[in-house]
């Protein structure tokens, strides 16, 4: 993720495909929701993809974001987001 003139920007590179996107959330977002986002802009992405690859990852060095998305309960509507769009890619 970047900052631009205090605007966030979540910022996603796919390195198989070498694809690079750069959405912009606006200046009221969280750096927190600016994470989970970009992870949410990764799954769509792939699924934009017709590839035959099985095994995918998705790297984020976003401890608190992780967490999230790893808790069996959560009342952020993102985060539940980011966990179905998860879910679906998996299946």
């Amino acid at each position: 993720m970047k900052m631009l003139r205090s605007k966030r920007q979540v910022g996603v590179y796919g390195q198989s495909v070498n694809s690079r996107l750069s959405i912009p959330l606006g200046k009221h977002a969280t750096v927190f929701q600016a994470e989970v986002y970009a992870i949410i802009a990764c799954v769509h992405e792939i699924e934009t993809q017709d590839r035959p690859e099985k095994y995918i990852s998705i790297c984020s060095d976003s401890q608190a974001a992780l967490k999230a998305l790893q808790a069996a309960k959560t009342t952020s509507p993102l985060v539940q987001q980011c966990q179905q769009a998860l879910n679906d890619l998996s299946t």
